[in-house]
Protein backbone atom coordinates (compact mmCIF):
# COMPACT_ATOMS: atom_id res chain seq x y z
CA UNK A 1 0.00 0.00 0.00
CA UNK A 2 2.78 2.45 0.90
CA UNK A 3 4.53 1.97 -2.46
CA UNK A 4 1.26 2.69 -4.28
CA UNK A 5 0.87 6.01 -2.42
CA UNK A 6 4.52 6.91 -3.00
CA UNK A 7 4.13 6.41 -6.75
CA UNK A 8 0.83 8.29 -6.81
CA UNK A 9 2.53 11.11 -4.87
CA UNK A 10 5.28 11.26 -7.48
CA UNK A 11 2.68 11.40 -10.27
CA UNK A 12 0.79 14.13 -8.42
CA UNK A 13 3.94 16.23 -8.01
CA UNK A 14 4.77 15.77 -11.71
CA UNK A 15 1.27 16.88 -12.71
CA UNK A 16 1.49 19.91 -10.43
CA UNK A 17 4.90 20.90 -11.80
CA UNK A 18 4.31 20.21 -15.49
CA UNK A 19 0.73 21.33 -16.12
CA UNK A 20 0.90 24.96 -17.33
CA UNK A 21 -0.99 27.18 -14.89
CA UNK A 22 -2.24 29.37 -17.74
CA UNK A 23 -4.18 26.38 -19.12
CA UNK A 24 -6.26 25.98 -15.97
CA UNK A 25 -9.84 26.80 -16.96
CA UNK A 26 -11.61 27.97 -13.82
CA UNK A 27 -11.10 30.70 -11.30
CA UNK A 28 -9.53 30.17 -7.89
CA UNK A 29 -12.12 29.87 -5.11
CA UNK A 30 -11.50 31.08 -1.60
CA UNK A 31 -12.01 28.85 1.40
CA UNK A 32 -14.56 31.41 2.62
CA UNK A 33 -16.73 31.09 -0.50
CA UNK A 34 -16.56 27.29 -0.42
CA UNK A 35 -17.61 27.18 3.22
CA UNK A 36 -20.26 29.83 2.62
CA UNK A 37 -21.93 27.35 0.24
CA UNK A 38 -21.45 24.23 2.36
CA UNK A 39 -21.97 25.14 6.01
CA UNK A 40 -25.27 25.70 7.78
CA UNK A 41 -25.88 29.32 8.92
CA UNK A 42 -24.99 28.68 12.59
CA UNK A 43 -21.63 27.13 11.72
CA UNK A 44 -20.85 29.83 9.16
CA UNK A 45 -21.04 32.47 11.87
CA UNK A 46 -18.62 30.55 14.07
CA UNK A 47 -16.12 29.23 11.54
CA UNK A 48 -15.79 31.75 8.71
CA UNK A 49 -14.65 34.71 10.87
CA UNK A 50 -11.86 32.51 12.28
CA UNK A 51 -10.29 31.25 9.04
CA UNK A 52 -7.50 33.82 8.80
CA UNK A 53 -4.67 31.56 10.13
CA UNK A 54 -5.55 28.86 7.58
CA UNK A 55 -5.72 31.40 4.75
CA UNK A 56 -2.36 32.92 5.70
CA UNK A 57 -0.62 29.53 5.80
CA UNK A 58 -2.10 28.51 2.44
CA UNK A 59 -1.31 31.86 0.81
CA UNK A 60 2.41 31.23 1.29
CA UNK A 61 2.35 28.21 -1.05
CA UNK A 62 2.16 27.84 -4.79
CA UNK A 63 -1.07 27.48 -6.70
CA UNK A 64 -1.39 24.79 -9.33
CA UNK A 65 -3.61 22.38 -11.20
CA UNK A 66 -6.49 20.91 -9.17
CA UNK A 67 -6.00 17.16 -9.55
CA UNK A 68 -8.68 16.31 -6.94
CA UNK A 69 -6.16 13.76 -5.71
CA UNK A 70 -8.11 11.69 -3.23
CA UNK A 71 -7.35 7.93 -3.33
CA UNK A 72 -10.48 7.08 -5.35
CA UNK A 73 -9.14 9.05 -8.33
CA UNK A 74 -6.22 6.67 -8.87
CA UNK A 75 -6.26 3.00 -9.73
CA UNK A 76 -3.85 0.17 -10.37
CA UNK A 77 -4.15 -1.86 -13.58
CA UNK A 78 -3.49 -5.61 -13.90
CA UNK A 79 0.07 -4.78 -15.07
CA UNK A 80 0.62 -2.60 -11.94
CA UNK A 81 0.53 0.67 -13.83
CA UNK A 82 -1.20 3.50 -12.02
CA UNK A 83 -4.19 5.05 -13.78
CA UNK A 84 -5.32 8.63 -13.10
CA UNK A 85 -9.08 9.32 -13.09
CA UNK A 86 -11.12 12.53 -12.88
CA UNK A 87 -8.57 15.05 -14.09
CA UNK A 88 -10.87 18.02 -13.60
CA UNK A 89 -8.80 21.06 -14.57
CA UNK A 90 -11.61 23.02 -13.00
CA UNK A 91 -9.70 25.63 -11.05
CA UNK A 92 -6.33 26.45 -9.57
CA UNK A 93 -5.72 25.48 -5.94
CA UNK A 94 -2.88 25.52 -3.47
CA UNK A 95 -0.87 22.35 -4.16
CA UNK A 96 -1.05 21.20 -0.54
CA UNK A 97 -4.82 20.69 -0.89
CA UNK A 98 -4.12 17.81 -3.25
CA UNK A 99 -1.48 16.44 -0.89
CA UNK A 100 -4.08 16.47 1.90
CA UNK A 101 -6.70 14.94 -0.42
CA UNK A 102 -4.41 12.06 -1.25
CA UNK A 103 -3.24 11.27 2.28
CA UNK A 104 -5.86 12.48 4.74
CA UNK A 105 -9.24 11.28 3.41
CA UNK A 106 -8.66 7.89 5.02
CA UNK A 107 -6.57 6.10 7.60
CA UNK A 108 -5.08 3.65 5.09
CA UNK A 109 -1.54 4.73 6.01
CA UNK A 110 0.12 5.28 9.37
CA UNK A 111 1.32 8.77 10.32
CA UNK A 112 4.91 7.71 9.53
CA UNK A 113 3.88 6.37 6.11
CA UNK A 114 2.03 9.60 5.32
CA UNK A 115 5.12 11.57 6.30
CA UNK A 116 7.20 9.43 3.93
CA UNK A 117 4.76 9.98 1.05
CA UNK A 118 4.65 13.72 1.75
CA UNK A 119 8.46 13.80 1.76
CA UNK A 120 8.46 11.98 -1.60
CA UNK A 121 6.00 14.52 -3.04
CA UNK A 122 8.16 17.36 -1.75
CA UNK A 123 11.37 15.84 -3.16
CA UNK A 124 9.70 15.17 -6.51
CA UNK A 125 8.75 18.84 -6.77
CA UNK A 126 12.41 19.68 -6.12
CA UNK A 127 13.51 17.20 -8.83
CA UNK A 128 11.42 19.27 -11.25
CA UNK A 129 13.24 22.41 -10.13
CA UNK A 130 10.77 23.80 -7.59
CA UNK A 131 12.22 25.83 -4.76
CA UNK A 132 9.87 25.10 -1.84
CA UNK A 133 10.32 25.98 1.82
CA UNK A 134 9.59 22.71 3.61
CA UNK A 135 8.52 24.34 6.89
CA UNK A 136 6.01 26.60 5.13
CA UNK A 137 4.64 23.70 3.10
CA UNK A 138 4.30 21.47 6.15
CA UNK A 139 2.39 24.21 7.98
CA UNK A 140 0.18 24.79 4.94
CA UNK A 141 -0.35 21.03 4.58
CA UNK A 142 -1.67 20.70 8.14
CA UNK A 143 -3.90 23.73 7.58
CA UNK A 144 -5.18 22.19 4.33
CA UNK A 145 -6.16 19.03 6.23
CA UNK A 146 -8.29 21.18 8.56
CA UNK A 147 -9.76 23.12 5.63
CA UNK A 148 -10.68 19.93 3.74
CA UNK A 149 -12.39 18.54 6.84
CA UNK A 150 -14.39 21.78 7.23
CA UNK A 151 -15.37 21.62 3.55
CA UNK A 152 -16.32 17.94 3.37
CA UNK A 153 -17.41 16.44 6.69
CA UNK A 154 -20.96 17.82 6.47
CA UNK A 155 -21.35 16.49 2.94
CA UNK A 156 -19.97 13.09 3.94
CA UNK A 157 -22.36 12.84 6.88
CA UNK A 158 -25.32 13.76 4.65
CA UNK A 159 -24.30 10.92 2.32
CA UNK A 160 -24.07 8.49 5.24
CA UNK A 161 -20.28 8.14 4.89
CA UNK A 162 -19.67 8.24 8.64
CA UNK A 163 -16.39 6.29 8.61
CA UNK A 164 -14.98 8.60 5.95
CA UNK A 165 -16.11 11.65 7.94
CA UNK A 166 -14.70 10.17 11.15
CA UNK A 167 -11.30 9.63 9.47
CA UNK A 168 -11.23 13.21 8.19
CA UNK A 169 -12.16 14.62 11.61
CA UNK A 170 -9.51 12.51 13.33
CA UNK A 171 -6.90 13.58 10.79
CA UNK A 172 -7.89 17.25 11.22
CA UNK A 173 -7.59 16.95 15.00
CA UNK A 174 -4.11 15.47 14.58
CA UNK A 175 -3.21 18.28 12.15
CA UNK A 176 -4.20 20.84 14.78
CA UNK A 177 -1.64 19.34 17.16
CA UNK A 178 1.04 19.77 14.47
CA UNK A 179 0.22 23.44 13.80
Amino acid sequence: MLNYFIEVGRILAAIQELFPIEKIRGERRSLNSTLEERLNPRLKGIIIPNLRPIEVALSETRTGYNKDAHPWNFGVRYDRRIVVFDTENSRPIEMVYDWANLLEHTNLLSREERRRVRETIFQTHKEFGANLDQDKYNLAYYNAICARALELVGILLERGETEHARAMIGNALYALTMI
